[in-house]
C-alpha cells in the first residue's frame, strides 16, 4: 500500500505539471496527460479507484484524484474516460457510472469528494461530455419499483435522478445532496444541458 500511495503521488505531480506560476505548466501537464495515458495508465488508476473496493480509502481517493487530473482538459483522455467500462461479465458497466455509484454510495467523505472531482474535472471545459451524460437522463422503467440505490443496468441519468427525487420515506438525503453536486458539473456553463435538465 505504501508504495502503490507513493507511485499515484508521483503520478498526482506529474499531473499537475509544475509549481503555480511556473513558465510552460500547461504543456508539461500535457505532456504528462499524453504520456501516462499511453501507457494505459487509465486502467490501473479504474482498478485501483474504482473497482478495488478492498483496497484503502487513502489509496482509492488518490487513484480518483490521479483521474480527474488526467483527464482535465484533455479531449483524447476524456473520450477514453467516457468510454471505458469496469467489472467482470455480467457485471460490467461504464466507468463513469461506476464512479457515480461510489459518489451514492460510500459512506467516507473523502472518497465522495475524490470521486466528485472525477466529475468536475471531466465536465470543466467539456461540453460534448457535458451532453453526453445530460442525455441520459431520464426515468427508468422500473424506477418506481426498484428499491433504493441505483442498479449497476441503470443509465448514468437515471442513477443520477433517482438519487435525486428520492423522497424521504424510501430516499437518502445525503445521496440526493451528492447527486445534487454531479449535476451542478453537468450543467455549469452549458444552456443546452441546463434546458435538457
Amino acid at each position: 500500500t505504501v508504495n502503490l500511495l507513493g507511485a499515484l503521488h508521483t503520478v498526482e505531480l506529474l499531473l499537475m505539471g509544475g509549481p503555480p506560476g511556473e513558465t510552460g505548466k500547461d504543456t508539461s501537464k500535457i505532456t504528462n496527460q499524453t504520456a501516462l495515458a499511453q501507457r494505459n495508465i487509465l486502467d490501473h488508476l479504474l482498478l485501483l479507484g474504482v473497482e478495488s473496493q478492498w483496497a484503502p480509502v487513502a489509496l482509492r481517493c488518490t487513484a480518483l484524484r490521479c483521474i480527474g487530473s488526467l483527464v482535465l482538459r484533455n479531449p483524447q483522455n476524456l473520450d477514453s474516460l467516457a468510454s471505458k467500462q469496469v467489472g467482470e461479465e455480467p457485471h460490467v458497466q461504464p466507468a463513469l457510472n461506476a464512479i457515480l455509484a461510489i459518489i451514492l454510495r460510500t459512506s467516507v467523505a473523502q472518497e465522495f469528494v475524490a470521486a466528485d472531482y472525477v466529475f468536475k474535472c471531466f465536465c470543466e471545459t467539456n461540453p460534448n461530455g457535458q451532453a453526453l451524460l445530460a442525455s441520459t437522463i431520464a426515468p427508468h422503467p422500473s424506477q418506481g419499483t426498484a428499491t433504493h440505490g441505483a442498479s449497476s443496468d441503470m443509465p448514468f441519468g437515471s442513477a443520477l435522478l433517482q438519487a435525486l427525487v428520492s423522497s424521504d420515506v424510501n430516499g437518502d438525503m445525503e445521496a440526493c445532496c451528492r447527486a445534487s453536486s454531479v449535476l451542478t458539473h453537468i450543467i455549469k456553463d452549458n444552456l443546452q444541458c441546463k434546458d435538457r435538465v
